[in-house]
């Protein structure tokens, strides 16, 4: 924390922070931020250490007989140190969304953008891209869409600061509704193709468009899908946009997931699945996209090389619906002998025939195999998945009515007193190994096992030992089987001189054997000492075993080896603060 010196200095500065803290929230003192709201949605959202962050979206709000819409004005955090129940003893602590005086703006509210929890022992979070809400601009702290000279920002937690990053040399025009990953322990933040909207681009919202001489609203809601893939360095916070033309069309709302379980090197592997492309017609909108297919999923183990290439692998099985908006776990939990790797997606949106989703599928590699792991009839899109503890995955928000989809950019509003609210805060939690919804953060519960509805599929047992390893017609590429499967290390050949036939004197020979002898009962005693001093140190220095991060990124372990094991259970909880805090 900077100083200006001197104690009334620092009592001034204080005062003023409030000041500018209470001025910028500039909220109804009667509006009740958490008990007031009816359901939030395509927010972003991250599990760092023990805590959730939730940040940014639309927020639907509800007091009495009124009902209205607004956006976001705070970041929330809900506790995982210890067990809740949102029946009883769940609350949300939220941070003020405001920046420093000097940086001549506030950090953007923004929908559809990505959240970064940065590397481990860094304390910030990281925003990036996004849309600005424009379905109600008489809220006094709405803003309209800011120049695209920033779309990387950061939140200190323990100073309480925002900082922005200039990074448009790499993302000339701030993205939205792009899949996002993270790998933490490279330090790496991955936003997979994405749009540009009204929203999102300062440019296309001053525009205005004239139809037989007046002025039309036709192109409220088109897009441009962008192309690319942008990987942001979280530790110098810079970022670069590499091709992904090997993946195919541009997508938005889809699913990616980073996973150090597997790929030709610790660096682990990216898997994308579903979402949106575009028609090809002259004017791309939120509806008239083409929805991509679960059948085959796309694989890249080569995000750090020059080089960077997608790889599509059939799967097999009962694959999800077509779908966009739906949540991913973000990372896959694997058996405990590695030989399946299991992920999770949750719910989603339809919007070419305005289906909603409550299901939950589960995606088995190396397998490649789906299964359908629950069927409900409370469907949701627009909502966030995370890990929670050793076996349960916690949900986040969501619209319960497809006829909000869109609405932040078109501004095309329903009725909205018809809209349902959502029960328990929009926090459910789903037991990843029972199959099961339940209001219960478990911080103690038992480790994770495959479910028996997927070991039915792949073989084995929950623990382990799936004797499906490949998938169904056997892999398409070499370099997917690579992944799973990496060439072992070929030592160089011992290479055996010819034998000469000659009459020379033996002497030499002789003689050489005899120094070799002593040579090799050298090195042999060297050995035996060597060992013996290593399993005298083993008495004193017990390595502990590998360890699972807190965090979404996991290290990569052949099935081979023995399994990991997990740190005790994340836990949770939060407690709100005053307005402002």
């Amino acid at each position: 924390m900077f100083s200006l010196g001197g104690h009334r200095t620092k009592l001034c500065l204080s005062v003023a922070v409030l000041l500018l803290i209470e001025g910028y929230l500039g909220l109804d003192q009667d509006v009740d931020i958490v008990g007031d709201r009816c359901t939030r949605f395509i927010i972003s959202a991250m599990l760092r250490d023990n805590s959730v962050f939730v940040d940014g979206g639309v927020q639907l709000f509800r007091d009495n007989e009124t009902t209205w819409l607004g956006f976001s004005k705070y970041i929330f955090e809900i506790d995982m140190s210890r067990s809740w129940d949102t029946n009883t003893n769940f609350t949300e602590r939220k941070i003020g969304r405001f920046g420093n005086s000097s940086m001549g703006a506030n950090p953007p509210n923004m929908v559809r953008g990505g959240l970064f929890r940065g590397p481990a022992n860094d304390k910030k979070l990281y925003t990036f891209g996004g849309s600005t809400f424009l379905a109600n601009n008489s809220d006094p702290d709405w803003q309209p869409p800011s120049s695209d000279h920033y779309s990387l920002w950061s939140y200190d937690t323990s100073l309480m600061t925002w900082g922005q990053y200039d990074v448009t040399y790499a993302v000339p025009r701030r993205p939205n509704w792009g899949a996002t990953a993270e790998a933490i322990r490279l330090g790496l933040g991955f936003i997979l193709n994405g749009q540009v909207d009204r929203g999102s681009s300062y440019v296309l919202y001053t525009m205005s468009e004239y139809v037989g001489g007046k002025l039309s609203n036709a192109t409220n809601n088109q897009t441009t899908y962008l192309g690319g893939m942008i990987i942001i360095d979280l530790l110098t916070q810079t970022a670069r946009n590499v091709s992904t033309d090997t993946l195919g069309a541009p997508r938005v709302a889809g699913g990616l997931v980073h996973t150090q379980r597997f790929g030709k090197t610790e660096n682990g592997t990216l898997v994308a699945f579903g979402g949106m492309r575009s028609r090809g017609e002259r004017n791309t909108t939120f509806t008239n996209g083409i929805l991509i297919d679960f059948t085959s999923i796309s694989l890249c183990d080569t995000f750090n090389e020059d080089n960077v290439t997608w790889f599509n692998q059939l799967t097999s099985g009962e694959p999800p619906p077509p779908r966009i908006d739906f949540c991913v776990l973000p990372g896959p939990k694997s058996a405990k002998d590695n030989s399946s790797h299991n992920f999770y997606i949750y719910g989603g949106y339809d919007p070419t025939q305005s289906i909603m989703y409550d299901d939950v599928y589960i995606l088995s590699l190396p397998s490649f195999t789906w299964t359908k792991a629950y069927s409900g009839t409370k469907p949701r899109f627009g909502h966030t998945c995370h890990t929670a503890g050793k076996r349960q995955m916690m949900s986040v928000g969501g619209s319960l009515d497809a006829s909000m989809y869109a609405v932040e950019t078109s501004g095309q509003l329903p009725n909205l007193s018809t809209v349902a609210c959502d029960q328990k805060e929009g926090v459910v939690l789903f037991d990843l190994s029972a199959l099961t919804w339940g209001s219960f953060f478990d911080a103690y519960a038992p480790q994770y096992q495959v479910p028996k509805s997927v070991v039915d599929v792949i073989g084995g047992s929950g623990d382990g030992g799936a004797t499906v390893t490949q998938p169904v017609g056997g892999f398409v590429h070499a370099a997917i089987s690579t992944m799973f499967y990496p060439s072992p290390t070929i030592n160089s050949p011992t290479i055996t001189p010819a034998i000469k036939h000659h009459h020379e004197s033996n002497a030499g020979y002789i003689a050489g054997g005899v120094i070799g002898g002593v040579v090799g009962l050298a090195i042999v005693m060297g050995l035996a000492v060597y060992i013996l001093r290593r399993k005298s140190g083993k008495d004193h220095y017990q390595c502990s075993p590998p360890q699972e991060l807190t965090g979404e990124s996991l290290p990569k372990e052949l099935a081979t080896k023995p399994p990991f094991q997990e740190l005790p259970a994340e836990m949770r909880q939060a407690v709100e603060l005053p307005a402002g805090a």
